[in-house]
């Protein structure tokens, strides 16, 4: 089940997490991966995710576009067809609607995130 998630995600091949229930994952700056609804990512490393404005709703609130730890950085663009979310380690998001991600930040930079398992994603699926 992992390697068909981390085939949706794009992200490369998980290290196991003996501690708990997750599996780490790394990605670079500029990766892009479709990120399917519900699925938790937890930051390992601070980093900033692009996200389509397609995934919001101008008639919905925030939580019901996208589930997160309360004190993420949100940036939303005036104009763009993206807005960015910047998580610092232990942060989580997940979003309520599938979606395409992308990495950003310095080239060449290496993320790593905690896939949460599927009883543990948030939102809806």
């Amino acid at each position: 089940m992992i390697s068909r998630i981390l085939s949706l995600l794009g992200l490369s091949r998980p290290v196991p997490d003996r501690t708990s229930n997750t599996k780490v994952l790394t990605a670079v700056t500029g990766d892009r991966f479709g990120w399917p609804a519900g699925r938790e990512l937890i930051a390992l490393d601070t980093v900033v995710l692009t996200l389509p404005m397609e995934l919001l709703d101008e008639s919905k609130p925030m939580s019901e576009c996208l589930d997160a730890h309360d004190d993420i950085g949100i940036d939303i663009p005036s104009d763009g067809d993206a807005f960015h979310i910047r998580l610092t380690p232990g942060q989580w998001a997940s979003p309520r609607r599938s979606c395409q991600a992308k990495i950003s930040g310095e080239p060449g930079v290496t993320y790593r995130f905690k896939l949460a398992s599927e009883s543990k994603a948030s939102g809806e699926p």
